[in-house]
């Protein structure tokens, strides 16, 4: 994998669709609700930053939240929305579910104007909790 310029993190970008992602087929659970998969969509150079981030004690529980700015080419983010989440894995094999970091997209910033970039804020989430 050849790095793309300025942008050096490879990024997965997945989709959640009804199933397993595999067959046409809508399963359910014991409660008869839909189940869902997340199944990739792209993967694309972008760079990213963190910008912020804080913690919280609730009910003895810490929580923590980092924010990060994830800068992309207009046309390889083209088609993005905020109901996809975002996946990093520093290796780019994507194997290893213990290197694989998660993030939920808040918004999406296109420049319509030089369609050189897209900005894309995101919130980094557990696995679990990446737009469930």
């Amino acid at each position: 994998m050849a790095r793309a310029g300025a942008y050096s993190a490879y990024l997965r970008i997945e989709q959640k669709v009804a199933g397993d992602g595999a067959s046409p087929e809508v399963f359910v659970d014991a409660l008869n609700d839909p189940v869902y998969s997340w199944v990739p969509y792209r993967t694309v150079w972008v760079k990213i930053e963190p910008t912020r981030g804080y913690e919280r004690q609730a009910l003895n529980v810490t929580q923590n939240t980092v924010s990060h700015l994830i800068y992309g080419d207009f046309y390889d983010l083209d088609g993005v929305t905020e109901a996809m989440r975002l996946v990093y894995d520093e290796q780019g094999t994507y194997d290893d579910e213990g290197r694989k970091v998660y993030f939920d997209i808040e918004a999406i910033r296109k420049d319509f104007t030089n369609r050189a970039e897209t900005v894309i804020e995101a919130r980094q989430t557990t696995q679990a909790g990446a737009s469930a």
